[in-house]
């Protein structure tokens, strides 16, 4: 017998469901993550506060539906978002 498999919401994607729409400035910092740059590293490279790119992540992370920065770098490069 097949014991039932407990699915996180926020780790799962349906099928049929549409990629969320990210600005030009969300995919440089995704991609940015996905390369593995910390906050202050990001923040140095745009020459944006710190706490613009903390909020930057904090929304990314919110649109796809992840719950950490390994996650959004998985989910964007297999859904081709960066």
């Amino acid at each position: 017998m097949l014991k039932p498999t407990v699915v996180s919401h926020r780790n799962s994607r349906a099928e049929g469901v549409q990629q969320p729409t990210l600005s030009n400035r969300e995919r440089e910092i995704l991609q940015l993550i996905a390369k593995g740059c910390s906050n202050q590293e990001i923040a140095t490279q745009l020459y944006l506060s710190l706490g613009t790119i903390k909020s930057y992540v904090r929304m990314l992370l919110n649109k796809l539906s992840v719950d950490d920065r390994v996650q959004a770098a998985a989910l964007a490069v297999r859904e081709g978002l960066i």
